[in-house]
């Protein structure tokens, strides 16, 4: 996964945008469901980008972002790696 600026991901120069995941909010549940579908990379395309905070028009952002406040942050972050941890297992096999 190469680490890019979040303009570069916004404006789609880059990245093809079927592997940036645009979300308006913090919604738990469709986070994980998100960062499971980049997890099961059955295209070999490395994952994918999230983007929480920015709301999109079938997958193109909407411009300004919206972001997240600035006191949710921290919260939002400390949540995020609870629910992933708490909902996520690893399952591999060589078949």
């Amino acid at each position: 996964m190469i680490p890019l600026k979040i303009d570069t991901l916004l404006a789609g120069r880059i990245v093809e945008q079927d592997r940036v995941e645009y979300k308006e909010g913090w919604n738990p549940n469709d986070i994980i469901h998100t960062i499971c579908a980049f997890a099961n990379d059955y295209n070999n395309m490395n994952g994918g980008y999230l983007v929480i905070g920015v709301k999109a028009n079938d997958g193109i952002p909407e411009l300004p972002p919206k972001g997240l406040p600035k006191t949710e942050i921290d919260s939002v972050q400390q949540e995020n790696i609870s629910v992933l941890q708490s909902n996520c297992t690893t399952l591999y096999s060589e078949n």
